[in-house]
């Protein structure tokens, strides 16, 4: 227990010296804070993954969420946070792997509700004016999936789908037969990549929110946050982050 209390000292220690460089390296004048309770929840989140008590927090997590309405924002909020800042760089790192674990309709799925996620914090932000504030993470916010990473997904999770159709099955022989499944691998891996550095970009801006400011639509769209974060969880679980 000691181990864990000094890691969590450290961690927060560091999510301080982290908030404060991307603060001193933001020079927008009149710019809101990143509130403690968001750098706190942050920060337990971060020991709980490295001590590997993921899975009890989440627990926890669910628990406390009956209680306060702001506690489970908040800390849904930091949820983004986390997942942009810590779990997929470390996902990213290791695309070329993680891509083979996963199927192309577990990635359909990853990149439509990280787009989910991203839409409704963008939504929430420019509601809240922080545009006006944090120009920049706005706009690096809205860089958008491309065109091509949207489009092959859906066909290599139609296909995936359809693995068992003998069509499929001979497409997929012969495509293998021609050196197509290193064609398939390298896309899979290339589009991972692409999601998950479009969504890092959400996580700083998401840390500027406040919900002492939400109305009743930002309330409905937290939730939607919180539902699409729980459906990727298997996910990141299959990819070994948890």
């Amino acid at each position: 227990m000691k181990g864990i209390i000094l890691s969590l000292l450290v961690v927060t220690m560091h999510s301080n010296l982290v908030w404060g460089i991307m603060d001193s390296d933001d020079l927008e004048e009149s710019k809101p804070k990143i509130s403690a309770t968001q750098k706190f929840f942050v920060a337990v989140q971060e020991i709980a993954h490295n001590s590997h008590f993921s899975w009890p927090l989440y627990s926890m997590e669910k628990g406390l969420g009956m209680l306060s309405d702001t506690y489970r924002f908040s800390n849904t909020l930091a949820r983004v946070t986390f997942c942009a800042c810590v779990l997929l760089p470390e996902l990213r790192q290791k695309a070329e792997m993680i891509s083979v674990r996963l199927s192309a309709d577990e990635l359909n799925e990853l990149q439509r509700h990280l787009s989910i996620i991203r839409r409704h914090i963008i939504k929430i932000a420019e509601r809240q004016g922080l545009e006006s504030h944090v120009p920049l993470l706005v706009r690096s916010a809205h860089n958008s999936d491309s065109a091509i990473l949207t489009a092959s997904t859906t066909v290599n999770a139609f296909v995936d789908h359809h693995k068992d159709d003998i069509f499929f099955r001979t497409m997929a022989a012969v495509s293998q037969s021609l050196g197509g499944g290193d064609v398939i691998h390298y896309t899979k891996e290339k589009n991972l990549e692409e999601m998950l550095y479009n969504f890092e970009r959400i996580g700083p801006l998401a840390s500027y929110i406040k919900v002492s400011n939400f109305n009743k639509e930002d309330n409905f769209r937290t939730e939607d946050i919180n539902l699409s974060l729980d459906k990727i969880r298997p996910i990141f679980e299959k990819a070994h982050v948890f």
